[in-house]
């Protein structure tokens, strides 16, 4: 049985205590938040001990695990803290507001000896599992275009409500790295490597932010491959998030989480969709957090490798800093 214990008490962590109560193989020791409403609630909720400091908590429950459900600019810091303090680390994305940071993590963690592990859990959608399976089984033949849109819809109190959403020092960005970073993370998985060349543009249209509220770009790819892309927070409601592939032999194309995949021959159509969520899940987050949790704890208890590594997750964290440089400088960047 895995002590776990979850640092941060906002939107989030609902996903990761959820998923720990179903498991046999783990339980929720404490969690701890700055806000004492918010800590009293997760007490109460998941009957636990609750901690205002992390690392107090920390040095007296001495975790097996250690969840971090923070604001963006406190996932390097407090990850690499728990890592030298012999735990195992289980973080939400973004690794980091910043690829050195990211970098940092991954060196943390292999000093410590202890093990880390980004949450990236559209990857275990079964949408996403199918169609990567069909493209690696060679059925769809190569990729020619990824195109990918994310239109939702985020309020100014959304931003204004956080304290550090909005912010570029503390949010690191807006529309990609808060709320796209997935939908990017799965289109480079499926196109399977980093692009040559990226070009984008980013604005901030609708929203009194730091941060951008639209970001498009296109990565081209060796032979003529391109992924291009429409991140924004500014219509009217949640819509389901789209990644529409054209292959040589076919087309596919997720709408949130329904994939339907078409072969030109004439072949009978393959379709995926999601299992059906439980009260905690919002739609346009998937409903995979349980299953790749569950993954994580399995590959601590046999040493395995997890179906997404810190270092897939660094790898897409680098295309979304480029994204960023490119889109903040106006500069064709190079990887």
């Amino acid at each position: 049985m895995k002590k776990s214990v979850i640092i941060g008490c906002g939107a989030i962590y609902p996903m990761h205590a959820e998923a720990l109560k179903g498991m046999e193989n783990a339980c929720v020791a404490a969690v701890c938040d700055v806000d004492a409403e918010r800590l009293q609630a997760a007490q109460k909720k998941y009957d636990c001990k609750g901690y205002a400091d992390y690392k107090e908590m920390i040095a007296i429950e001495k975790p097996d695990v250690v969840h971090i459900c923070l604001p963006h600019y406190l996932h390097a810091p407090v990850a690499e803290y728990a890592l030298e303090q012999g735990c195992n680390v289980v973080t939400e994305k973004p690794m980091a507001t910043c690829f050195e940071d990211a970098k940092h993590m991954l060196e943390a963690e292999k000093k410590s000896g202890k093990r880390l592990f980004v949450i990236m859990q559209n990857r275990y959608n079964n949408a996403s599992v199918k169609l990567k399976e069909v493209l690696s089984s060679g059925a769809l033949s190569k990729i020619k275009e990824i195109r990918g849109n994310v239109n939702w819809n985020r309020t100014m109190p959304y931003y204004t409500e956080s304290g550090w959403r909005g912010k570029l020092s503390t949010e690191g960005g807006g529309a990609l790295i808060n709320q796209s970073v997935h939908t990017l993370d799965l289109m480079l998985w499926f196109m399977g490597g980093k692009p040559k060349t990226i070009s984008a543009a980013m604005a901030t249209l609708a929203h009194d932010i730091e941060v951008e509220d639209m970001i498009t770009g296109v990565l081209d790819y060796e032979g003529g491959k391109r992924i291009s892309f429409y991140f924004t927070n500014n219509a009217t409601e949640n819509y389901p998030i789209e990644i529409a592939l054209t292959c040589e032999k076919g087309t596919a194309k997720i709408t949130g989480q329904k994939l339907l995949i078409e072969f030109d021959d004439g072949s009978a159509p393959i379709t995926a969709d999601a299992e059906k969520a439980d009260g905690v899940i919002k739609g346009y987050w998937g409903n995979s957090h349980e299953k790749q949790i569950r993954d994580i704890y399995a590959c601590m208890e046999n040493g395995g490798k997890p179906f997404v590594t810190p270092q897939d997750a660094l790898a897409s964290h680098e295309v979304m800093f480029a994204i960023y440089k490119s889109a903040r400088e106006n500069v064709k960047v190079e990887l």
